[in-house]
């Protein structure tokens, strides 16, 4: 870019000191502040330097901190907070192995559409829902995951967005499932958006993850002001995975 026009990367560097300065310990924001490194990030976030993989790194702790802060800590599990780009279609989070091969922590992996900073920024937002209480390879298992996990996910995902990066970028997401094509990440989205962040955090408490809302009746019970019986019957659908997923 040239002239006056601030690089987007410059911009998701502000984005992120802003959330890092909301309601993190002390401790959170220092080492935040500390992966910044503003001079050593490139316009391409697929670019392996040093700068753009602790500022992945950065993004992703306040991301997720973020997400905490509304919906409730995370499970206690152990976290790769360095997010891995691959060659795949969509982005997911999985298992890291250690250096005996086996699986030993949970990683996130951002899929070949996000090629942008404000896409990047979009998946880690859908993705940090995820790993509040990770589910690995949820399109290969017998896991259950309820539809309310997406729906949520999606909410969230858009919600930062729409907060932080659309004033300084007109295009949609490209990874955003907010649109027709959407499938069941669409009609799980509509439903989950109508019920007001709290109460979804006192939902994932009462089921202890989003992926178990599964009770209609309880359902009910903690949403019915926000949402109808045909919402209630999307959300506690089982979602299926398309071979080709966001």
């Amino acid at each position: 870019m040239s002239g006056n026009k601030i690089k987007m990367q410059e911009v998701v560097v502000q984005i992120i000191e802003q959330i890092r300065d909301a309601k993190y310990t002390p401790e959170l924001k220092i080492r935040i502040k500390d992966l910044i490194q503003p001079d050593d990030i490139t316009s391409n976030p697929r670019e392996e330097t040093a700068g753009n993989r602790d500022f992945l790194k950065a993004m992703l702790m306040a991301i997720l901190g973020a997400a905490e802060d509304l919906y409730g800590k995370g499970e206690e599990v152990k976290i790769e907070y360095q997010p891995n780009f691959k060659d795949q279609s969509h982005s997911q989070i999985g298992l890291g192995l250690d250096a005996a091969g086996n699986p030993g922590y949970i990683i996130m992996i951002i899929g070949k559409c996000a090629n942008t900073w404000e896409n990047v920024f979009y998946d880690i937002s859908h993705e940090s829902i995820h790993l509040l209480n990770p589910t690995i390879n949820a399109e290969k298992t017998e896991v259950i995951v309820r539809a309310m996990e997406e729906g949520c996910a999606v909410k969230f995902a858009e919600h930062m967005y729409e907060r932080h990066i659309k004033s300084f970028c007109n295009a949609p997401p490209a990874t955003s499932p907010n649109r027709p094509s959407g499938g069941q990440y669409l009609v799980a989205y509509c439903a989950a958006k109508k019920i007001p962040d709290d109460v979804l955090k006192t939902i994932r408490k009462e089921f202890g993850r989003f992926s178990s809302v599964d009770d209609k009746e309880k359902l009910k019970l903690l949403a019915a002001k926000y949402i109808s019986d045909k919402d209630i019957e999307v959300l506690v659908e089982r979602f299926r995975y398309p071979s080709h997923h966001y």
